[in-house]
């Protein structure tokens, strides 16, 4: 991934990078905030704070705005802290409201890290978090999400990206690259590998017939794969949106080994409203709720406290409602899975 350099004005070193630096770890932030990476780092490097770190990385792109062999201070361990002194620190915007661009954004930092750790000979134990050194809950959107499902995202494109061509896949009626990657390599955000491995330039947009090559670890066996989760995980996943509507969802999970009538029959019940909660039907912005699903639309698991306070309906769009949370963070969750307070 291309990193695009800003450089520190020199008279900001004593600042912001007062020390020479030999790297041994990588150090993940989330920016807390909804601003672009060059936004981030334009900021970084105009004010007095001594508040630093390496990159931003956004939906776009990365920047950097201060040198690799140079301290950053982020980290919150003090001045002669590991993380301080030795961290490179990457920063993943647009967190604060989260959504595609936020995922985008994580899923471009994950490619960056891999090509970090690959450069240096590290492995992805060198991936550290902000939270590792301070405490703080940082990356707050990235640990909400699941840190391991992070540093799985790393690996992936560390394997991907040097393991070359496994085998080929002919795209289906109802296929995404998204769904692809889910499918035959476990993980959604894999698309990239699929994407740069064909020269597709637009990732929306393939065409059925079209043969594409997969990265290693897929083979084109056929009798499809075993199902990894559970028929309630798969449920939630279809309220969610992940499987697609009608002829195009009974395909994909049929592809992927799931026995499309017990899941749409797990759907049909948790669709049916056991709780004793009020209709999502009636649920209007500015409406006080909970959540009685588990996973966020993007798929994400929910995390108990999450589940266990009430949220405010800040808006509605199809079949999902972005809820605001108290630390000012928001996240959509499927109409389906929420009720009035």
């Amino acid at each position: 991934m291309n990193v695009v350099k800003m450089e520190m004005p020199q008279n900001m070193y004593s600042i912001k990078c007062p020390h020479t630096m030999t790297p041994t770890r990588i150090v993940v932030h989330n920016t807390a905030n909804d601003a672009s990476a060059r936004n981030e780092i334009k900021y970084m490097q105009g004010n007095n704070k001594q508040v630093s770190f390496h990159i931003a990385v956004d939906d776009i792109e990365a920047v950097q705005g201060v040198p690799l062999d140079r301290n950053a201070w982020h980290a919150g361990d003090g001045a002669n802290g590991t993380g301080n002194r030795q961290g490179i620190a990457i920063e993943i915007c647009y967190s604060k409201s989260g959504g595609a661009k936020f995922e985008a954004a994580e899923r471009n930092a994950a490619e960056l890290i891999a090509q970090l750790l690959k450069e240096r000979g590290w492995g992805i134990d060198k991936v550290t978090k902000h939270q590792d050194y301070s405490g703080k809950y940082c990356p707050h959107r990235t640990l909400d999400m699941g840190w391991q499902r992070f540093l799985d995202m790393v690996q992936g494109y560390m394997s991907g990206n040097s393991s070359g061509s496994g085998s080929t896949y002919t795209v289906q009626y109802g296929d995404t690259l998204t769904g692809i990657a889910k499918s035959l390599l476990g993980d959604a955000s894999r698309y990239k590998e699929i994407a740069a491995l064909n020269g597709i330039d637009n990732p929306n947009v393939i065409k059925v017939g079209q043969v594409l090559k997969i990265p290693g670890g897929y083979s084109d066996d056929s009798a499809p794969a075993a199902p990894s989760k559970s028929v309630d995980e798969i449920a939630q996943e279809v309220i969610a949106g992940k499987w697609g509507n009608g002829s195009e969802r009974k395909e994909r999970l049929t592809a992927a080994g799931y026995d499309y009538a017990a899941v749409q029959a797990k759907v049909n019940e948790i669709m049916g409203g056991s709780s004793s909660g009020t209709a999502s039907s009636s649920i209007a912005v500015g409406d006080t709720v909970r959540i009685t699903c588990s996973t966020y639309s993007t798929g994400q698991s929910i995390p108990s406290w999450v589940k266990n306070t009430t949220h405010k309906v800040s808006q509605i769009k199809g079949d999902k409602a972005l809820l605001g949370y108290p630390d000012g963070i928001a996240s959509w969750v499927p109409l389906s899975g929420i009720t009035k307070a």
